[in-house]
């Protein structure tokens, strides 16, 4: 039996980059009761809105010295697009939040894949709640997916380890 080529240094010191392809979007307490995510309402086209920034206030002297302080960080809304999927829970969740105006947070959590399937990197979004819900155009001159977008609201995130 031929054992395989043993981790060069290289290896653990310059790994390749993540691929941004493979993820799931896990919302936490819609479509089922045992925990398990509908497999419906994992799958998503795109996700944006990842990340943080720090706005600086006006400059302030101190000692002597003039230096900017910064804010708290602010974020951006999450944004999911997907195919329209038919029987999808989550939707059915959307159009009763927007039809009766009350807003349930969720929790949902965004995991990063390998190529493999294999999770590398996740971020958990903590009472989330839909700001928005768009459906694409309809357009008898292409043959394209229809597809919906969901923006979410969230109070603030985190990476989970895996």
């Amino acid at each position: 039996m031929i054992s395989p080529k043993p981790p060069s240094p290289g290896d653990f010191l310059n790994p390749p980059p993540l691929m941004s392809f493979n993820f799931l979007v896990v919302f936490y307490g819609i479509g089922g009761g045992n925990g398990v995510p509908n497999t419906l309402d994992i799958r998503f086209q795109r996700v944006s809105g990842l990340g943080l920034s720090v706005n600086s206030t006006d400059k302030v002297r101190m000692g002597g010295h003039t230096v900017n302080l910064p804010n708290y960080p602010e974020h951006s809304n999450l944004t999911l697009e997907r195919g329209y999927v038919l029987g999808s829970p989550l939707r059915i969740e959307l159009q009763e939040t927007f039809a009766n105006l009350q807003f349930t947070p969720r929790d949902v959590m965004v995991i990063l894949l390998d190529p493999q399937g294999q999770a590398q990197v996740s971020w958990l979004f903590m009472d989330a709640y839909p700001t928005k819900w768009v459906m694409g155009d309809l357009d008898a001159n292409q043959s394209s997916v229809f597809v919906e977008t969901i923006e979410l609201s969230y109070t603030h995130f985190q990476p989970v380890s895996l």
